[in-house]
């Protein structure tokens, strides 16, 4: 009879995925020969996903050929289960007033959602000066800090802005230098946003006369991590949500004819949209929100 890991490894061919979710392992019974800690066993996790318990080295052994592909699995799992943001440390078991990196990526994303074609494009054209440099495109992106509200009716307004700055793709290179992603089927280097965003110019290509794709990454930060710069917030936060945002000519037209000084004072229009009203220096609240 196959061992409990051959019969998960069996599920995850026949078309679960890389990504399926696996069910966790008793916690109190070795995961091989059934033995329990009330027999007077002392259990041990493996060292690499902490999740599976075993008696002893022998039942670990014989299990980890079927194993190592799980024990990728269940890494990439407990990963987005952490409430820690920080790379290189592990938060503890989730609380009411915790939140899952898991959590924190959806709620980013779907805020993105309702900022991305408005609030997010029109603040790269004012903060990177494209109308006059839309090669800085290539060379630049929009960083953003968030603070999570949670009296937000709707995803419009599930944060409010920190700070926000245009910051060199060097920065994106030394954070992404290093990284890659665990699957069950070995460690993969994790596409930087930098391909991300030539990737989406690309597929761009000749739709609505596109002039090309800006990148904006965002990151939410709780009350002791406010105090991070916008560049140090990119570089040490875990979870940032990527927007590779399209550009076309209607945009560069709206800008040349926005009111003399505007794009100096594109955070202040940012901030007023995450509050609820349209991109622009005075606050106008829009209805339009979903």
């Amino acid at each position: 009879m196959p061992l409990e890991s051959e019969n998960i490894m069996a599920r995850l061919k026949a078309g679960g995925g890389p990504f399926e979710t696996l069910p966790k392992p008793k916690q109190d019974e070795c995961f091989v020969c059934k033995k329990t800690e009330s027999e007077g066993l002392k259990l041990l996790r493996c060292s690499r996903c902490r999740t599976v318990p075993y008696c002893s080295k022998e039942c670990q052994k014989a299990d980890w050929k079927s194993h190592k592909g799980i024990c990728l699995k269940h890494i990439h799992s407990n990963l987005g289960k952490d409430t820690t943001t920080m790379y290189g440390e592990h938060g503890g078991v989730k609380s009411s007033n915790t939140r899952t990196r898991n959590e924190i990526i959806g709620d980013i994303m779907r805020f993105a959602q309702e900022h991305n074609g408005d609030s997010y494009t029109l603040a790269c054209w004012h903060a990177m000066d494209l109308i006059n440099n839309i090669k800085k495109r290539e060379t630049h992106f929009l960083a953003v800090t968030l603070r999570r509200n949670f009296a937000a009716t709707n995803d419009w307004l599930l944060y409010t802005l920190i700070d926000a700055d245009v910051l060199p793709m060097s920065v994106i290179e030394k954070k992404w230098a290093n990284l890659a992603v665990l699957t069950p089927f070995g460690e993969l280097p994790v596409m930087s946003p930098i391909e991300l965003r030539k990737r989406d110019e690309e597929n761009r290509k000749g739709s609505y006369g596109s002039l090309g794709s800006v990148l904006v990454l965002s990151v939410e930060l709780n009350e002791e991590e406010e105090n991070l710069t916008v560049e140090e917030a990119i570089i040490q936060i875990a979870n940032p949500g990527i927007q590779p945002l399209g550009l076309f000519p209607e945009h560069r037209t709206s800008m040349r004819r926005n009111i003399p000084g505007l794009g100096k004072n594109w955070k202040f229009c940012l901030d007023n949209a995450f509050k609820g009203g349209r991109y622009g220096p005075i606050f106008d609240r829009w209805t339009g929100q979903t």
